[in-house]
């Protein structure tokens, strides 16, 4: 026998050893799927249980997390209505503005902007003059009219760690 035959035989018993090791591996792994993964039953039908985890889950109406989102709004801010209404549509005293960043160059307070904007809250930029003749940009959002809308945006600011400030309640 020559070298090249004798090398031929290893690659094909390297080949059909490597195959059936492979095959060894896939039915090792499907004995390891877990029987949650598994999709069929004993009578070889599918198993869904998405209608029975979803009966079992409860949902929160809406007016309840309206309430839970006011009560965000901080103790300073007077609402007027009866403590009964929800606070969701309470109407606030007076309008109140939140500062969402301070920046010494419009590039800045552009890219804050745009970040407030991906959050779904609008704000502006307000350019102002300081006494000391410097000139900033102020990030600007509101007013908020309602205890609803005002917690809400508060909510989000805290949620993606956004610093902010009351700046005034008068728009």
């Amino acid at each position: 026998m020559s070298d090249e035959e004798l090398h031929y035989r290893w690659v094909w018993v390297f080949g059909i050893l490597l195959t059936l090791a492979f095959i060894a591996f896939l039915s090792y792994l499907a004995g390891l799927m877990p029987k949650a993964m598994k999709y069929e039953d004993n009578y070889g039908t599918p198993k869904f249980t998405y209608y029975k985890e979803l009966a079992e889950r409860s949902i929160t109406p809406l007016k309840e997390r309206a309430v839970k989102a006011a009560s965000f709004v901080s103790e300073g801010t007077r609402i007027e209505s009866d403590t009964t209404v929800d606070r969701s549509v309470a109407v606030l005293a007076e309008p109140v503005t939140l500062q969402a960043g301070s920046f010494k160059n419009k590039k800045d307070a552009d890219q804050r902007r745009a970040e407030l904007a991906m959050l779904s809250l609008e704000s502006q930029i307000k350019k102002v003059r300081l006494d000391s003749g410097q000139v900033r940009y102020r990030v600007m959002l509101g007013p908020f009219q309602t205890a609803g809308s005002l917690s809400t945006a508060r909510a989000i600011l805290s949620l993606n760690a956004v610093d902010y400030l009351q700046v005034s309640k008068r728009g």
